[in-house]
């Protein structure tokens, strides 16, 4: 039985030797166990296996009788990462700018206190003493007739000396250095109510009253008088 087993033995080496590893097409399953792929026809196969046992193939079918094997199963494709929405930060509104009501047109804005200059005190006085034509020259001397106070003295002499235009004149450059001079609209509305202007006068009053806080000012009073004696 050995010698037989080992002939064929032979034969399959030779086969295997001679025959193109290109042309093998058959496959022997030896039944005491192990394969050999290298036939390249039926009957070499058949050769192979007789007096041993077991079975041919083509190449490629492979044993009838595998050992199983462990299925794997396929894992699920991993999701797509979602891209990130990068979001922009959001911009503040900007407010609406607050417009402040506005004030009433009727206080005027004060005038920033420039002192009087030498020898104001006596011109004035001078004129406070009926001696207008002194006064008027004593304050033109002082070189300061763009200060309030000396151009309201200076329309003040003027008005007493009867020279009405030249007063106005006066007033009103007081008036726009310090249009809360309180002197001068008490001046200015007795020039206005001696020419029959009551309209202007009550209007210079209105404006002492405003900017002096109460009706107990020595303008309020003054002009007041003066208006009071045109309408009797």
């Amino acid at each position: 039985m050995r010698a037989h087993a080992g002939c064929y033995g032979l034969v399959m080496v030779a086969l295997l030797t001679n025959a193109p590893a290109h042309a093998a097409q058959w496959c022997a399953q030896y039944r005491p166990g192990g394969t050999n792929c290298g036939f390249s026809t039926f009957a070499q196969c058949q050769a192979s296996i007789g007096g041993i046992g077991g079975f041919c193939s083509q190449s490629g079918e492979g044993d009838t009788r595998p050992a199983e094997r462990t299925r794997q199963r396929a894992s699920p494709p991993p999701k797509p990462k979602s891209k990130a929405v990068t979001r922009q930060p959001e911009r503040p509104v900007p407010a609406a700018p607050v417009t402040a009501a506005p004030a009433e047109a009727t206080a005027a804005p004060a005038a920033t206190a420039v002192p009087t200059p030498a020898g104001f005190a006596e011109a004035r006085k001078l004129i406070l003493d009926r001696q207008y034509e002194a006064g008027l020259k004593a304050m033109q001397a002082l070189g300061a007739e763009t200060h309030p106070d000396v151009a309201s003295s200076i329309g003040l002499a003027h008005h007493k000396l009867g020279h009405a235009d030249e007063a106005k004149s006066w007033y009103g450059k007081a008036l726009a250095a310090d249009p809360r001079h309180l002197q001068t609209l008490a001046h200015q509305g007795a020039l206005r109510a001696e020419q029959g202007d009551l309209g202007g006068a009550r209007l210079d009053l209105a404006k002492i009253r405003l900017f002096c806080g109460n009706t107990r000012c020595s303008e309020y009073v003054s002009l007041a008088g003066v208006i009071a004696a045109k309408t009797r």
